[in-house]
C-alpha cells in the first residue's frame, strides 16, 4: 500500500499555498494536507489553522513560501521536531542563507528560489552557454524578468539563479557568499561597466513569471527564455520536492532542486 505523506503549509492563505491546494485537488499525489499556519483569516478553505508546534508535530514534511522575517521561527520549530522543510521563500539575504545552512546540519532541508522544471533546466542551459560564450571578451550578458505587480522583491530570486548560472559557467564555479556583479540598465545611466550582468526587473499585471537570459557578442546574440503561464508550475515543483525530501528525513543536509530533478 502506497504511503500517504502528511503535509503542512506555512502561510496557509498565501498565493503559493493556494496554488499548492489547487494542485492537491487533482488527487494524483500521495499527500494529505493536515493544515497550516496563518497570521490572518482568509478565504474559506477546508483545512485547519494550526500553531507552528501543532503543524510541525503532525506533518511528515512542511513547505514554507512565506517571508524572510518568518524564516528563523520556522527553522527553529522544524529542528525542534526534526521534520524535513522545503523553503521557497525569496528575498533572502546572507544571514538567512547561513541560518538555512545551520539548520540543515540537523534536518533534511531543501531550498529553492524557483521549483519549476523549466527554470531549473533553463539555468543548466544558461550555464552551458556561458561556459562557451562568456569566454569572449566582448560578450555581454543580460537578464530580463517580469512578474505580477504584487511581487515585493526585485530582482527576483529566479533572476539571481540565472545570474549565478552565468557566472558559474563563465568562471567554473560560484560560491554562496560571492557577490554578483550586476547593474540595473533601466535606472543606471551611461555606458555599462565591463564584466557586469545587466538585470532589468518589471512588475506588471498578473504575470506569474517570465525570464530571459541574453548573450550578445560580435555579430550574434542568443536568448534563452522561460514563461510560467500558471503559478501551479511552482506548486507542482514544491510538492515534488516535498515528497522527495520526506523520504530523506533521516539524512539531514541541504538539498537542491537539481537533485530532485536528477540534474546532479
Amino acid at each position: 500500500m502506497k504511503r500517504i505523506f502528511k503535509l503542512g503549509l506555512c502561510g496557509l492563505f498565501g498565493r503559493m499555498s493556494m496554488a499548492v491546494m489547487e494542485v492537491l485537488k487533482e488527487g494524483s499525489l500521495p499527500v494529505e494536507l493536515v493544515g497550516g499556519t496563518s497570521r490572518t483569516v482568509g478565504a474559506n478553505i477546508p483545512y485547519p489553522i494550526l500553531s507552528l508546534d501543532e503543524m510541525f508535530g503532525c506533518s511528515d514534511v512542511v513547505i514554507d513560501f512565506t517571508t524572510p522575517e518568518a524564516l528563523q521561527a520556522h527553522l527553529d520549530v522544524a529542528v525542534k521536531y526534526k521534520k524535513p522543510l522545503v523553503v521557497g521563500t525569496t528575498g533572502l539575504e546572507l544571514q538567512h542563507m547561513n541560518a538555512i545552512e545551520k539548520a540543515s546540519s540537523q534536518i533534511a532541508l531543501l531550498y529553492g528560489r524557483n521549483m519549476s522544471l523549466g527554470i531549473n533546466l533553463m539555468a543548466a542551459l544558461v550555464s552551458q552557454a556561458s561556459r562557451i560564450i562568456g569566454s569572449n571578451a566582448d560578450a555581454d550578458m543580460d537578464i530580463l524578468e517580469l512578474h505580477h505587480h504584487h511581487k515585493k522583491d526585485a530582482p527576483s530570486g529566479t533572476a539571481y539563479i540565472i545570474a549565478e548560472a552565468m557566472l558559474e559557467g563563465k568562471n567554473g564555479s560560484f560560491e554562496k557568499d560571492e557577490q554578483i556583479p550586476w547593474y540595473d540598465p533601466i535606472f543606471e545611466q551611461g555606458m555599462r561597466s565591463p564584466g557586469k550582468i545587466g538585470i532589468a526587473a518589471l512588475r506588471s499585471g498578473q504575470r506569474p513569471g517570465e525570464h530571459a537570459a541574453m548573450f550578445s557578442w560580435k555579430n550574434e546574440s542568443l536568448t534563452i527564455s522561460h514563461q510560467a503561464t500558471d503559478r501551479r508550475v511552482f506548486a507542482q515543483g514544491a510538492l515534488q520536492a516535498a515528497l522527495w525530501l520526506a523520504q530523506r528525513a533521516d539524512e539531514p543536509r541541504l538539498y537542491s532542486m537539481n537533485e530532485v530533478l536528477g540534474f546532479s
